[in-house]
């Protein structure tokens, strides 16, 4: 199941299903042991804290598809409800953001990609790492630049696929780094 996504009546009904099965056979002695939640995620892939959040709500309904849970939605949920020392338009007012926009451009803000380095890629440590595995490499080359020892390299081509730089305003004599 996906992390983050509704679940819908079948999934909330698979999942009590799957944890009435696995209580009933440790019940009987014929299953596997250890915690419930823990078979029914083995099991179906769904994460502890939402098998309990289902299960809870069965036993309070006898119905798993009465109550709508979410899977991280609902932690947000309850992290919005906290109370609050002030109201936010007490304290700053209200400003639409096209008219932000216009003003940060006034000032000499530009809305930017970053540079996609690291800043501290001229250190000294790295400076000198480089040159040392620059020198490894050159010392494993024969006189017609052929390695001498085989040379494994790793594809990290995987890593950086879906890698998109954000943007941010800068101001014009400002440089920033993506990290």
């Amino acid at each position: 199941m996906v992390k983050g996504k509704k679940l819908s009546d079948g999934e909330r009904t698979m999942i009590v299903n799957a944890y009435k099965f696995f209580l009933k056979s440790r019940t009987e002695g014929n299953g596997a042991t250890g915690r419930t939640r823990k078979l029914v995620k083995e099991c179906l892939g769904t994460p502890e804290s939402t098998v309990g959040r289902v299960w809870k709500a069965y036993n309070d309904h006898q119905d798993p598809g009465t109550a709508e849970y979410f899977t991280i939605m609902k932690q947000q949920e309850e992290r919005r409800d906290r109370p609050q020392i002030y109201e936010v338009e007490d304290v700053a007012p209200t400003i639409a953001s096209r008219a932000m926009s216009r003003l940060l451009r006034r000032l000499g803000y530009r809305y930017i990609k970053g540079e996609n380095r690291h800043y501290l890629a001229d250190s000294v440590q790295h400076v000198a790492f480089r040159a040392t595995y620059l020198q490894r490499k050159i010392a494993n080359r024969d006189k017609n630049n052929n390695p001498i020892r085989p040379e494994v390299y790793l594809d990290e081509s995987s890593v950086n696929v879906n890698d998109v730089r954000g943007t941010t305003w800068l101001s014009g004599d400002r440089k920033r780094y993506a990290a």
